[in-house]
């Protein structure tokens, strides 16, 4: 075991020195690279991977959004326990879409990637006791009390989930500033990933928008993700209107 272990920490030496000197010698070719690689490139990386941040966002919205209003108890047990499920397998769909995002060399993208990975997490964990519970639900022999407590739990928790992705995911539109690098200078927004992010927004969201505007009609209150995604578009407000 120490053989090994000694061979390993040797091993990481050597590929550190490796890739220091490689580093060191391409240091030039890089510099000279980079700056003949059209801006463009860059942005389309980014452009990309702000689209799929937002429709992993608009997949989160349609997740929360319940779908049928039930009308008697046994008809409520089976519409939430299938429901459930079904948002289950949406949750775990979300995996694939998110895994590249957290590998995303920009740190914005990359952070804003991690909050929503918690956050589906959260929401399985959520689901799994939820759907534990609705699964061993007797229909002959209900505790309302105890319903009413679980019910009251899952909800909770899916709001904790959705706050904690509202306030974590909020600074996403940074990514489109370029910051003043002295004091007294004004920041520059960069209008190609600007256009895009509201093109998007425009393109996943305005239905949801419309839904959102209705359901707080209704209720008093907002869907989160479509609150935080108008938060990002209210943002640009300030720069479009100067264009």
């Amino acid at each position: 075991m120490d053989n090994t272990k000694n061979l390993r920490i040797v091993v990481t030496a050597v590929v550190i020195t490796i890739i220091v000197i490689l580093a060191l010698g391409n240091d030039n070719q890089d510099r000279a690279d980079n700056l003949n690689t059209p801006v463009s490139s860059f942005k389309t990386d980014v452009n990309s991977e702000l689209s799929s941040m937002l429709e992993v966002l608009a997949r989160l919205h349609h997740i929360s959004v319940v779908d049928v209003a039930p009308e008697s108890p046994d008809e409520m047990i089976i519409i939430e326990l299938q429901e459930a499920m079904n948002d289950m397998h949406k949750l775990d769909g979300l995996q694939h879409r998110i895994e590249p995002l957290v590998q995303s060399p920009d740190e914005i993208i990359k952070t804003t990637a991690m909050v929503i990975e918690v956050t589906r997490l959260a929401l399985i964990e959520a689901y799994n006791n939820w759907i534990q519970y609705l699964r061993e639900f007797d229909l002959y022999d209900i505790d309302v009390s105890e319903f009413q407590y679980q019910l009251a739990l899952f909800q909770s928790s899916t709001h904790d989930a959705y706050l904690q992705l509202v306030e974590g995911a909020s600074l996403l539109p940074f990514i489109a500033v370029e910051f003043a690098e002295n004091e007294g200078e004004e920041n520059v927004v960069k209008d190609q990933i600007m256009t895009h992010f509201i093109s998007e927004i425009d393109r996943l969201f305005s239905d949801i928008f419309v839904d959102n505007e209705n359901f707080y009609q209704e209720t008093g209150n907002r869907y989160a993700v479509a609150f935080l995604v108008e938060g990002y578009k209210d943002f640009f407000s300030s720069f479009s209107g100067e264009q």
